[in-house]
């Protein structure tokens, strides 16, 4: 009926100095209706599903309208596709809606997908690169420079402004010379852009030349110069910034520089190397190295060969924070202004890592080591199948000093589960200290599911320093998930701590967690 009646229409309206529309309407019975407007749009009656809702349909050449059109969730289709239709026809083509495979409709028509919606171009952005700068100390007067790259990724990218914004040290200047058409000066703008092709870079420079000291904190610690670089362009990231920072130091003054070999993060017992050998002096030469270390509490380390040499090693033993400080002098007998400083994180990497430490208050050093005996304590780490005597009276074997299943400094690599050498599945008590403050470091990569692991700590021998405070840490995943610290113990107690269900991973106290079986001494251990 639809086919017939524009047919129809379309005849009288070829015809109309002959035939009326009334007369045209006439041969369908239809109701007279006005005319129309090309590309005039109005609601009409659709029938959907068996469901009459409201659709959409569009004035056409022939002043009719086109035949009503509504979209699957019964709402009209959506009115842009329409007006493009409309404009389509007063171009003289009909617009095309997105075709069955998502590629580009007929004349009028934009880019579609499957279902003929529009599909969004993606993004131009402008990368960066690196995404802050830092000179570190510099001399007062002396000119340093640094490059900033920035690259058009997705599309082509517009820049119009590179600028310092107001509250930056006058420190920090920039130099648009290597910019592609800017070689004889001037700077990128609104006038007169930056136009970076896709995939294309630029770089400018930044220089930082301070003409005197950073000011210092409270601590005497100069305090860096700030500044930022605003990056104006026609990205998503219209305003993109970068930071600055650089600590001007006096002319003369010695520069302490530290590199610390292993990066930023290592695991315990890394024998971390430092290097000083950078550190420099305007117009001298350096001759002396002074390092000093901010170490958990629970670390006696120290620099090897002494904290005098110019690249020591120290021993990162335990998990923490620790931040190394040098400071160095030159031949003039003048000191850095300030020292350099370098962080250093230490994270265990196994599913299981615990730590024992303690602190023995009768000993003058606890951290030298050497032939003399000093206040030793071990760690202990049972399986649920050790054995043994039941010297706590509580009527089940106590499990320590057991061969193989409990792991402490004489079974120190027992073998609990695969035979396979490849499957590192095995606890294994990692540092053995007798003569100091600790660390005892027990791990295991690959816990066994199903299980529940006991952890103790035994006074073995005080060797006459009396009372030491221990203290235990228990890291899962590199998480610290448990920490009992200041124990006190006496010669041959037995702390009995707490448990490790696996596979989720939870630490239970035994008793109180400050469980202390004195006097303990296995008969059949020696």
């Amino acid at each position: 009926m639809i086919v017939r009646f524009q047919v129809a229409v379309r005849f009288c309206a070829m015809f109309g100095l002959m035939l009326s529309l009334v007369h045209c309407q006439g041969l369908f019975g239809g109701e007279e209706e006005e005319d129309c407007t090309l590309g005039q749009i109005q609601p009409c009656d659709c029938l959907l599903d068996g469901q009459l809702t409201v659709g959409t349909q569009v004035c056409g050449l022939y002043g009719e309208y086109d035949a009503c059109e509504c979209d699957s969730d019964g709402n009209s289709q959506d009115n842009e596709r329409s007006e493009d239709r409309a404009e389509g026809a007063e171009d003289g083509t009909d617009g095309g809606e997105g075709g069955p495979d998502g590629g580009e409709g007929a004349s009028g028509g934009g880019e579609g997908n499957s279902d003929g919606e529009e599909i969004s171009p993606v993004e131009a952005e402008l990368l960066i690169e690196p995404e802050s700068l830092s000179f570190g100390f510099v001399p007062v007067g002396q000119m340093n420079d640094l490059s900033l790259t920035m690259t058009a990724k997705n599309g082509p990218v517009t820049i119009t402004d590179i600028a310092l914004k107001e509250a930056s040290s006058l420190a920090y200047q920039l130099d648009y010379s290597s910019l592609p058409g800017f070689e004889d000066g001037g700077k990128p703008g609104p006038e007169t852009p930056l136009n970076l092709e896709e995939n294309q870079s630029a770089e400018v420079i930044v220089r930082f030349t301070p003409d005197a000291e950073s000011p210092k904190d409270e601590n005497n610690q100069a305090l860096p110069e700030m500044g930022t670089i605003v990056i104006e362009n026609d990205t998503v990231e219209p305003g993109k910034e970068v930071q600055l920072e650089g600590t001007a130091v006096s002319e003369g003054c010695p520069v302490a520089v530290i590199v610390v070999e292993e990066g930023e993060q290592v695991i315990p017992q890394t024998l971390v190397q430092l290097y000083g050998k950078d550190s420099f002096s305007p117009g001298s030469t350096i001759n002396k190295w002074e390092w000093s270390v901010e170490q958990p509490l629970n670390s006696q380390s120290s620099f090897l060969p002494s904290a005098s040499y110019l690249n020591p090693s120290f021993e990162a033993n335990v998990a923490g924070k620790y931040l190394f400080k040098l400071t160095v002098v030159d031949e003039n007998n003048s000191p850095s202004c300030v020292p350099a400083e370098a962080e250093l994180v230490v994270i265990p990497d196994e599913a299981i890592q615990i730590q024992l430490t303690w602190n023995t208050p009768n000993d003058p050093d606890q951290t030298d080591e050497g032939p003399e005996p000093k206040a030793d304590l071990d760690l202990h780490f049972l399986h649920p199948y050790a054995g043994g005597p039941d010297l706590d009276g509580n009527g089940e074997p106590d499990g320590y000093f057991d061969q193989p299943f409990d792991c402490f400094w004489y079974n120190p690599a027992p073998n609990w589960s695969s035979v396979d050498p490849t499957i590192d599945d095995n606890p294994k008590l990692v540092r053995d200290d007798t003569d100091g403050s600790g660390p005892e470091i027990l791990s295991l990569k690959v816990p066994e599911d199903g299980m529940t692991y006991k952890v103790a700590a035994h006074y073995w021998a005080d060797h006459g320093f009396g009372t030491s405070y221990a203290s235990l840490y228990v890291y899962i995943y590199s998480e610290l998930v448990y920490v009992m610290e200041d124990v006190a113990m006496e010669n041959y107690d037995m702390w009995e701590a707490l448990t490790i269900d696996w596979p989720s991973g939870e630490v239970k106290f035994i008793g109180d967690g400050q469980q202390i079986i004195p006097e303990y001494v296995n008969p059949f251990f020696f």
